[in-house]
């Protein structure tokens, strides 16, 4: 595939349906980057399972479920008598929603509003580490400026500078766990919450707040996810860093770009 802005927005709402199963390093933080980030080392099962082992060497498991209650849902597959089980491909397919569609070079095309996030994975300390694993919220409302082909631990990326505009919205927003950061996602999550005439916002930005001009993203073109975000200038944004070690049970860099 060519980056271009089309196939950039469609990968970064592709990413559910891009790797099953993923293994990888995760940092994160806001400022400036320290010299030696400390890395959590994740193992991701989609839809609904995480383990997390942490910095202090402690492991944490995961799983999301429908509801209160600590039993996770599932999908029961049974066959007629004589008759073999789906395949793990056949299965990826019976997963998808049927309102889905997918494009030739099979990048998601718009998801359904109802569906724009029916695919959250386990939440790891907060929504960012959510919205970086399903990206969905970088495919609209967002200038991409500067796109180019990189590398990233190895493995082929998209990078570009984003700038969120007017209907950014992401997936937990109003100065709280957005990939973008910004006066716009600042004033994305009012809903509900009365606003006096002349105000732009339920909560007013602090003046000391500076916002980056942009932030500088790198989407991992075989999954889909957030690899790689640096603010640009700013005071106190976030940053993020995802080495991929292995995708679907292989490692890393041995399976072509899809």
């Amino acid at each position: 595939m060519t980056p271009t802005v089309d196939t950039f927005r469609a990968l970064a709402r592709s990413a559910p349906w891009r790797a099953r199963s993923l293994h990888f390093t995760y940092a994160t933080g806001t400022g400036e980057r320290p010299s030696e980030p400390s890395y959590d080392e994740c193992w991701l099962e989609r839809p609904d399972t995480l383990v997390v082992l942490d910095a202090d060497g402690r492991r944490h498991r995961l799983v999301e479920t429908a509801d209160d209650s600590e039993a996770a849902s599932s999908t029961v597959l049974v066959a007629a008598a004589g008759e073999p089980l789906p395949t793990a491909d056949e299965i990826a397919e019976l997963v998808r929603p049927p309102e889905m569609t997918f494009r030739a070079d099979g990048l998601a095309d718009p998801r359904p509003d109802r569906l724009r996030y029916e695919f959250d994975v386990p939440m790891w300390d907060n929504y960012y580490f959510v919205a970086a694993l399903d990206p969905v919220e970088l495919s609209h409302s967002v200038r991409v400026e500067g796109l180019r082909e990189d590398e990233v631990a190895g493995r082929q990326v998209w990078r570009a500078e984003l700038t969120p505009v007017e209907g950014y919205d992401p997936r937990c927003g109003g100065n709280c766990c957005e990939l973008l950061w910004s006066e716009v996602s600042w004033h994305s999550d009012c809903d509900g919450v009365a606003v006096a005439a002349g105000e732009s916002c339920c909560r007013p930005i602090p003046q000391s707040s500076v916002f980056p001009l942009h932030y500088d993203v790198a989407l991992d073109v075989q999954t889909g996810i957030v690899v790689r975000s640096y603010p640009g200038g700013g005071k106190d944004a976030p940053w993020l860093e995802i080495d991929i070690l292995a995708v679907d049970e292989e490692p890393a860099g041995t399976e072509a770009a899809r």
